[in-house]
């Protein structure tokens, strides 16, 4: 008997990198803030600081990040390309006899 309920348990892997990716960026913020509050630091300008220099190294990772991949396709690509502009020759089959 076929099984004929439709699942979409197998496109759930963007919700859980996204949630989990957004839970680690609250928890490192939030611990990055109390650490600098905790440190006992003379200026008020500095905790409202932490979060916001935080968030523009992210960027800069996230960034730095995407250059590495698309450079590392691109070299992928470069060296693949010779491959893919010849046809696909098949070996000729044996005739049976």
């Amino acid at each position: 008997m076929r099984h004929l309920e439709r699942h979409r348990t197998e496109h759930i892997g963007w919700l859980r990198a996204a949630v989990l990716g957004a839970n680690d960026g609250l928890i490192s913020t939030a611990s990055l803030v109390v650490g600098v509050a905790a440190s006992g630091a003379g200026r008020v300008i500095e905790v409202p600081l932490a979060p916001i220099t935080r968030l523009l190294f992210a960027v800069f990772f996230v960034v730095h990040g995407l250059i590495y991949l698309m450079a590392t396709a691109k070299a992928f690509w470069v060296a693949e390309s010779p491959l893919l502009t010849h046809p696909i020759r098949r070996p000729a089959r044996p005739h049976r006899q």
